[in-house]
């Protein structure tokens, strides 16, 4: 019980449990991510097409000369 009143009563326990909060992610995302990097090693990069996404602004130069 003394422990809990540490931890959650006092400024270094609060900073303790930040802190410790902060590694365990830590912790448990580079295990997540080398456990998905050996799941996935060996698929190709999808290349996206550029087309597609790209604005086409020549068509807007035209419309800007009638003013």
């Amino acid at each position: 019980m003394e422990i809990i009143n540490f931890l959650f009563s006092t400024t270094t326990g609060i900073t303790i449990l930040f802190f410790g909060g902060m590694v365990l992610f830590v912790i448990i995302a580079l295990v997540a991510e080398r456990k998905t990097h050996k799941m996935y090693y060996n698929h190709p990069e999808e290349k996206e097409d550029e087309d597609e996404w790209e604005w086409d602004d020549d068509d807007d130069d035209e419309d800007d000369d009638d003013k």
